[in-house]
């Protein structure tokens, strides 16, 4: 957890990055030790399955317990072990899964109905941590991440919101697809740590924006760079910093995004990106990767390291009119001017 707050026995959560708080009654313990039948979910008396965790939280009854500040948000901590199940996510304002060096073997899903309408409680989210390692040994072998062997279907029918649902991947593998459905206006996804292999993110008709995050030792096999497999839907790239696009983008793919840092594209994969039509503000490590499918953008594309302010000293002063450029961009744009001078526009 983040931050505990309170006396023994009335402690309080935290959720990861802050907000929301609930009653450490709220928080629920899985173990390959433990017991679903005799098991009340305790530290001491954990259960044995993930699902068994969710199903005792529930889903909220109505519209009123959702909005319950004391039964929104829900922490369940799943001890070191690869669980075999395809557990669904409870239907709280926000719930986090604990994934410390374990591994569930299977879809986690989640299907919010309509009719729920969050009031002054920040977005919903449901978020997944892991604990940093990158492969979980059990009796049936090596599996070779830390979080979910699967898809995550990710179904949400919140409508007239003025908060964005959320998914929140931290420091955790996904080996299947992210699938998303519904009919709400807007969604987020927030990755931030290790994800081993990419995933493709299908977004169907709803808007789903991605923010990544590295950690920036660019490993190619996405253990430390976050992999991202292919897209299709509506699926706005906003932020992504130490990011691998490891599979091929599908041509229907509807790409907005922002600003891209140290953007990889591995062994040239086909990318189109002809339906983007914003601005994407690339720095120059992302734009010498991705080079070759900037062509394929239908907006303008940034460099972000322009070269203006970027000092330059020539090797031979002598060489320029007046005095030297002092820096790149300056360089440039006085040796375009050159060109087109004499010999025309410059292809």
């Amino acid at each position: 957890m983040s931050r505990v707050q309170g006396s023994p026995g009335a402690w309080k959560l935290h959720a990861p990055g802050g907000g929301a708080v609930a009653p450490m009654t709220n928080m629920r313990w899985v173990s390959k030790d433990g017991n679903d039948t005799t098991g009340d979910g305790s530290v001491i008396n954990p259960y044995l399955t993930v699902s068994k965790a969710y199903e005792s939280i529930g889903d909220a009854a109505d519209n009123a317990e959702w909005n319950d500040e004391e039964k929104r948000f829900y922490l369940v901590f799943v001890a070191p072990g690869v669980y075999a199940e395809s557990p669904s996510l409870p239907v709280r304002p926000s719930v986090w899964t604990w994934l410390a060096g374990s591994s569930i073997m299977g879809d986690v899903s989640l299907d919010v109905p309509a009719g729920l309408v969050t009031s002054g409680l920040g977005s919903p989210q449901w978020g997944f941590r892991g604990s940093g390692r990158r492969a979980v040994w059990d009796a049936s072998g090596f599996h070779t991440i830390n979080g979910i062997e699967g898809n995550i279907n990710f179904t949400c029918n919140l409508q007239g919101q003025s908060f964005f649902p959320q998914l929140q991947l931290m420091s955790t593998g996904v080996t299947g697809n992210i699938n998303v459905a519904g009919t709400f206006s807007g969604g987020q996804q927030f990755m931030d740590g290790a994800v081993v292999g990419g995933q493709t993110i299908n977004a169907g008709t709803s808007s789903w924006a991605v923010w990544a995050q590295g950690d920036g030792t660019g490993n190619e096999e996405g253990g430390d760079i976050k992999g991202i497999g292919g897209f299709s839907g509506v699926v706005n790239l906003f932020h992504l910093n130490d990011v691998l696009i490891s599979e091929d983008c599908d041509n229907s793919s509807n790409v907005d995004g922002g600003r891209w840092y140290n953007v990889r594209i591995l062994n040239a994969k086909t990318i189109d990106f002809s339906a983007y039509t914003n601005t994407i503000q690339l720095d120059a490590a992302s734009f010498k990767e991705v080079g070759m499918a900037t062509a394929g953008f239908g907006g303008p594309v940034i460099l972000m390291d322009d070269g203006f302010g970027v000092q330059y000293v020539p090797g031979a002063p002598a060489e320029w009119v007046g005095p030297p450029p002092g820096d790149v961009g300056t360089a440039l744009d006085r040796m375009a001017a050159l060109l087109f001078a004499n010999f025309g526009p410059i292809p």
